[in-house]
């Protein structure tokens, strides 16, 4: 299997790439890159690999040309990724280390855009500072690596970590083709089911104003998913994308890393539309998932409030690590790439 290198140089270079890549010059990999290729995969000079910048898409073959220092020479161009038929973001609040490793890893090769990391009042993991910015680059080490593994050329965004109060207190009304569901054990209807009333518009068509905004949110102490209907910011909150004049019409738009990778402040929302191709012309869908014991009351009526719809994920009470990538696949199977 020819091996996959993230290479973010790519992305570093002054001016757009050359049309003959003979013109350019070898690029160096980074050390976490040199390391998986050379020590791990034991590849030499001469061997063939594909690398990927991770934003935009694009990928190409290259070979390995030197070890000291590490550096490919671009070959060809291959076919971009295409962009996703629906844009999935996971709120996760924090669980415990492998927990979230694994959630996080996983939510990766699901196909998950965009992962916002959630402090909330029963988390057991508590990071703030320094910690909590060791952890997150953990975690983004995590993401490159599954992306190198599971074929994917954009890696997702990750925003900083974040009080769950702080994050919902943010949210902008949501673009007009985005749904967000949130778990909850009392909902009456399926996440599946509101995912299916979603996957009957087209995309880029404006969904109805009702209750149907899908975003999904883990309850662990009951282990059952469910999703909340969105509903707008309230008129007057100087929120982007519109002032709806009731909670009962959209939802406000999830805070994430921003479309160049850089996460924006704690507490600061993304756009209205968080297509990344920025044409708008993709569904866009958010779950949220509690901690090992769950969201608090105080918690899921403050999300119901800001808009999240309930959403039921089967009868089974389901793990915090598993509930989640269960939403997702869920949205994927129903509105995504495994549809």
């Amino acid at each position: 299997m020819t091996p996959r290198i993230h290479l973010p140089s790519l992305l570093s270079q002054e001016h757009p790439l050359p049309q003959t890549l003979a013109d350019l010059p070898l690029q160096p990999l980074d050390e976490p890159a040199a390391h998986h290729l050379l020590r791990v995969l034991r590849r030499t000079v001469g061997d063939e690999l594909e690398v990927f910048d991770g934003q935009s898409g694009r990928c190409w073959r290259a070979r390995l040309a030197s070890t000291k220092p590490a550096r490919v020479e671009l070959l060809v161009e291959l076919p971009p990724e295409p962009l996703p038929r629906v844009q999935l973001g996971l709120a996760q609040c924090l669980s415990t280390a492998e927990k979230m490793d694994w959630t996080i890893e996983k939510a990766v090769e699901l196909g998950v855009s965009h992962i916002v990391p959630l402090l909330s009042a029963r988390s057991v993991v508590k990071l703030d500072g320094a910690r909590a910015e060791k952890r997150r680059e953990h975690w983004q080490r995590l993401i490159v690596a599954a992306a190198m593994q599971c074929g994917r050329s954009r890696l997702p965004t990750l925003a900083p970590i974040q009080p769950l109060e702080r994050w919902l207190a943010a949210l902008p009304a949501p673009a007009a083709t985005e749904r967000r569901w949130v778990l909850d054990p009392t909902a009456q209807a399926s996440l599946a089911m509101q995912a299916m009333q979603m996957a009957q518009a087209s995309p880029g068509q404006a969904l109805p104003a009702q209750a149907d905004t899908v975003f999904s949110v883990a309850h662990p102490a009951s282990g059952l998913t469910a999703s909340v209907a969105s509903t707008p910011a309230p008129a007057g909150t100087g929120l982007p994308g519109g002032s709806p004049s009731s909670a009962d019409d959209t939802l406000p738009s999830v805070g994430c890393a921003s479309s160049s990778g850089t996460a924006f402040p704690a507490g600061e929302a993304l756009p209205p539309s968080f297509s990344g191709s920025g044409s708008g012309s993709y569904h866009a869908a958010w779950l949220l998932c509690g901690p090992e014991s769950g969201l608090s009351e105080e918690e899921m009526a403050r999300a119901k409030t800001h808009g999240w719809q309930g959403a039921l994920l089967g009868p089974r009470v389901l793990r915090t690590e598993t509930a989640g990538l269960v939403g997702l696949a869920v949205l994927q199977a129903t509105l995504g790439d495994l549809a």
